[in-house]
């Protein structure tokens, strides 16, 4: 007799997770890549615009600040996502010695970077205090390393490397 909680084998086998092919894995890290890239680049522009142009952007800087708090929130969220997907895929790789450490430094600057956003919404982030300089020099190092790290790691392959 069949009854509608219970399940067959096969019903079981089809649900069981099944490892997903490289192609899939770099479209899906593409994904999250793309968005954590929209992101950041929507947390950088509200960021310059709130604190570069002060008095011509005056009346709009509370929106700014708050879009960039909200960007800056689902940048961190994002990254993580990424790099549950990036770091499985590309940790086997041979040709990894500078795109690995350049990645381990991208992660602590980071981590910078995020905490200080997030110490910057619990307390007052002013200009020109040492959490305002972190983040800000840590948010500019993001950007130039993580071209680097991407652009390294793209670079052609040399023999004996790959």
């Amino acid at each position: 007799m069949w009854f509608g909680f219970m399940t067959t084998a096969n019903q079981i086998a089809r649900t069981v997770p099944r490892p997903i092919s490289q192609d899939s894995a770099r479209r899906l890290a593409r994904r999250w890549l793309i968005a954590f890239s929209i992101v950041v680049g929507v947390a950088t522009t509200t960021g310059t615009l709130a604190y570069c142009y002060p008095r011509t952007l005056g009346p709009l800087r509370p929106w700014n600040v708050w879009l960039h708090e909200i960007s800056g929130d689902a940048a961190v969220l994002f990254s993580i996502g990424y790099l549950m997907v990036h770091l499985p895929r590309v940790w086997r790789f041979k040709r990894f010695v500078v795109s690995r450490w350049s990645g381990f430094v991208l992660l602590g600057i980071w981590g910078a970077a995020g905490l200080t956003g997030l110490w910057g919404q619990l307390m007052p982030l002013e200009a020109g205090s040492w959490t305002w300089l972190v983040h800000v020099w840590a948010s500019v190092l993001c950007v130039v390393l993580g071209c680097f790290h991407g652009l390294w790691a793209l670079r052609p392959s040399r023999s004996g490397e790959a």
